[in-house]
């Protein structure tokens, strides 16, 4: 069974949604659109029956807050109990505890859970990737009742360069979040890396964030992407 994601365009490209029960890593750089795209597939669930958990580092008036800027109403939807928000500190000094989400998930029948981002498993086993790998694996084993998305970092935004971190290799799925630049302009764009288990688009498509949150644009080669195209073939003697 498929769930759909949240986001527009984003479900073709999967040719269906998330596959129930997975795990899927949202990675990208700054800026790049990853909390906004957990907030759709969040959202999106609370609207079609699926309850939902959003466990954050930050603030939790500044998560509703940067979710009122979208247009989306977050706290209708924790007063009506289908969306809960968890806060979860960063810690040097202590391995994360995962107890109190999984029990409001059990508690309250969630079917959908947003991380953001996984970078309270990088401060808690800090220099010791062993133990990160280990932390990881035991949250998605854990989640495993329910459809996982997970935000981490990367460092750049390279179309052709992509430095695969350890997590990527213990999610079902890893889709890529990218700011693309063009001379003075940059583009949002996604990719699909990998969905284990189901047949999916591997190119590169452009995405936008407005109110409603993100959009992507299936059927569209980005215009940075379309420009370099050009650019070879003129270089090449082909016609442009």
């Amino acid at each position: 069974m498929l769930m759909k994601t949240g986001v527009p365009g984003l479900d073709k490209i999967l040719k269906g949604g998330f596959r129930e029960n997975a795990s899927v890593l949202i990675k990208g750089a700054p800026g790049s659109g990853k909390t906004v795209l957990a907030l759709n597939f969040i959202i999106d669930g609370a609207k079609n029956g699926e309850k939902g958990l959003f466990i954050t580092t930050e603030d939790l008036d500044d998560v509703r807050a940067y979710a009122k800027t979208l247009g989306m109403n977050l706290e209708k939807y924790e007063k009506e109990k289908k969306v809960f928000l968890v806060s979860q500190t960063i810690s040097l000094k202590k391995l994360v505890s995962i107890a109190t989400p999984l029990d409001i998930i059990e508690r309250n029948k969630i079917k959908r859970v947003a991380i953001d981002s996984l970078t309270i498993f990088k401060f808690s086993t800090w220099g010791n990737e062993l133990n990160y790998r280990k932390e990881i694996l035991d949250l998605i084993n854990s989640m495993r009742k329910v459809l996982l998305v997970a935000i981490s970092e990367e460092d750049f935004t390279s179309v052709d360069i992509n430095g695969y971190q350890p997590e990527e290799y213990l999610f079902d799925g890893v889709i890529r979040l990218l700011k693309v630049r063009k001379n003075n302009r940059y583009e949002r764009c996604i990719q699909v890396v990998k969905m284990r288990g189901q047949d999916h688009s591997i190119d590169i498509y452009p995405l936008i964030i407005k109110e409603g949150g993100m959009f992507v644009y299936p059927d569209e080669i980005p215009f940075v992407l379309l420009e370099k195209e050009t650019d070879f073939g003129s270089k090449n003697g082909k016609r442009s």
